[in-house]
């Protein structure tokens, strides 16, 4: 849209969180609830960017629902 490509004053692009990434996290080829599980087993304990799917710098359930939408998703 315009809005999005306009040069604003004050205004500079960063990342943007939010971009999902594809939640085969194990690596199979598929999406499926080994995978959810997986990403939620890694909700406590050191970060791991593998399983932040939205990159916003934390593993949460926000995480969990991005994989729990993609079942069965071919990646």
């Amino acid at each position: 849209s315009a809005f999005c490509s306009a040069s604003l004053p004050g205004v500079r692009r960063t990342a943007t969180p939010g971009r999902e990434g594809c939640a085969d996290v194990n690596g199979d080829g598929r999406v499926t609830s080994r995978d959810a599980a997986a990403i939620a087993v890694h909700i406590i304990g050191r970060y791991r960017a593998k399983f932040d799917l939205n990159r916003n710098g934390r593993v949460n359930m926000e995480d969990v629902k991005i994989a729990i939408r993609q079942l069965g998703r071919r990646c």
